[in-house]
């Protein structure tokens, strides 16, 4: 093959054209610093064993205390046994008249003297507040009072108790005045068992202690008052929707008997912050009086009905320290990190030192 002027020509032109830069194989500016590259300084700990063992002592140290504080606190708590009291009569569940089953001067224990306040619980078992849809059956907009809500709203965010009427079907409903104040499955189920304890004096008759329904009218020694939350009641639960409220006694559709919460009403509030375990306590009333040890009584009006989801329902009187109610286990576990941390500091120290004892052994061979 013969290679002509042409060719030549061309080949020196190609050559003489400008070549792309090569590409750099440096960072570029802004990655290069010391964040992106990794060369900040730094402090990484060398766990010796004479660190090791020190880390765990401190635990043990700061554990153990605060578990036998927190346990010394809790034995100081005052605690009646659970008074359960759905199985003591029947109930006749009609939706067309209240279910009440009346339980008379109920014995309950006080084991020693108890201590203003005094708080009384009622106690449900096997009631699942925490399932997703029974929770989410609620408008905060609605309790706030910030809002109206439409019965299309009603019905996407407190199904399925929404409005007065029989199907709670959207297509039959277009009026807000029939929406309930407030909407859901929560607000619906709140408990209503009623309790007033009384004491006994040395002729016989019976004194009120506490007028649970009546709580805070003068003639008892209880209150309602603080059972809820402040920021619940100063800011989550506020009049102010428009709907079919519970003023003038309304009632659920149907439910002649079943009356509409009161948004505003701390049991109503106290039943609305759902429990996140099947059996859980909630508070309804604080004595204010000192309840000396012995016997007791309880008249009981039930009204809410357990059976159905294989539930049972409690009462109970305690008092409260620093820690709260009654707790053992936040005791037992401080105590027994505390006691795990020493026991491996201890072996970590017999290790230790039997090794300290044979590299010497080893260093001055005899």
């Amino acid at each position: 093959m013969s290679i002509t002027g042409d060719n030549i020509d061309m080949e020196q032109d190609i050559a003489q054209q400008p070549q792309p830069p090569k590409k750099s194989k440096k960072p570029k500016v802004h990655l290069d610093r010391a964040f992106t590259q990794q060369r900040l300084p730094a402090w990484q700990p060398i766990l010796s064993p004479p660190w090791v063992i020190a880390s765990f002592f401190i635990i043990f140290l700061i554990f153990t205390p605060i578990g036998i504080a927190i346990f010394f606190a809790s034995q100081s708590v005052i605690e009646t046994n659970e008074l359960q009291y759905d199985n003591l009569c029947t109930m006749t569940i009609n939706n067309q008249t209240a279910p009440v089953c009346s339980i008379s001067k109920r014995e309950i224990v006080v084991p020693a003297l108890m201590k203003a306040p005094v708080y009384m619980y009622y106690k449900l078992t096997n009631f699942y507040q925490n399932h997703r849809r029974y929770a989410a059956s609620r408008s905060d907009s609605q309790l706030g009072g910030t809002a109206n809500i439409n019965p299309s709203d009603a019905q996407s965010t407190c199904a399925p108790i929404t409005f007065y009427q029989p199907t709670q079907d959207i297509t039959n409903e277009t009026s807000s005045a029939s929406v309930y104040v407030p909407c859901g499955l929560v607000a619906w189920s709140m408990f209503n068992d009623t309790f007033v304890l009384y004491s006994k004096d040395a002729g016989g008759n019976f004194n009120v202690l506490c007028d649970g329904p009546n709580a805070g009218n003068g003639n008892s020694s209880c209150t309602k008052k603080g059972i809820a939350w402040k920021s619940d009641v100063d800011v989550k639960f506020k009049y102010g929707a428009t709907g079919r409220n519970s003023s003038g006694g309304a009632t659920y559709y149907g439910e002649p008997t079943h009356l509409i919460p009161d948004v505003q009403d701390e049991d109503f509030i106290v039943w609305m912050r759902t429990a996140a375990l099947p059996n859980f306590r909630k508070l309804y009333r604080i004595i204010n009086v000192d309840i000396p040890a012995g016997t007791y009584y309880l008249d009981i009006e039930q009204r809410y009905p357990v059976s159905n989801f294989s539930g049972t329902k409690s009462v109970i009187l305690t008092t409260s320290s620093w820690i709260g109610g009654k707790n053992l286990f936040l005791a037992i576990a401080y105590m027994a990190v505390g006691g795990l941390c020493f026991l491996l500091a201890a072996a970590f120290l017999v290790g230790y030192i039997i090794q300290k004892i044979k590299f010497r052994r080893s260093s001055n061979p005899i």
